[in-house]
């Protein structure tokens, strides 16, 4: 009995463990605050995300079915991106042939960490967003 609770306990164990590594890998590095607005009720909703640029261009990287990827490429206004400490507001599109260029960009950037977060969720099915700043 005593063996079953110290497997119990060790499987415990690591799964916290799991958890607080890709905490700290998706919490450090450079992380933006992007702000979206749901369109059924109005109200604005904030991400923490990693972002890179390329070609003056500033490249975000999703998930098809998480919601800050949805209400982005869903929402008919722009966006409000705070990195830096500043906020600046952008338009947003999708960039499906950019995939292969963000994951790398992304894995350059960020390192250990994002090959942690791969490991969890895969990068090939990736919604890759273009942001383009409001004039």
């Amino acid at each position: 009995m005593k063996l079953i609770g110290k497997l119990i306990g060790a499987v415990f164990a690591f799964v916290v463990a799991i958890f607080m590594v890709q905490g700290i890998a998706s919490e450090t590095g450079e992380v933006v605050v992007l702000t979206t607005v749901e369109q059924a009720s109005g109200d604005a909703a904030t991400t923490r995300l990693w972002v890179v640029e390329h070609d003056n261009t500033l490249w975000l990287r999703g998930s098809a079915q998480s919601g800050w990827t949805q209400r982005a490429l869903s929402q008919n206004i722009p966006l409000q991106l705070e990195r830096d400490g500043i906020t600046k507001t952008y338009t947003v599109t999708s960039a499906p042939a950019q995939v292969g260029t963000v994951n790398e960009l992304m894995r350059q950037k960020y390192g250990w960490r994002d090959q942690f977060i791969s490991l969890m969720a895969p990068r090939e099915a990736s919604v890759i967003l273009r942001l383009t700043a409001v004039s």
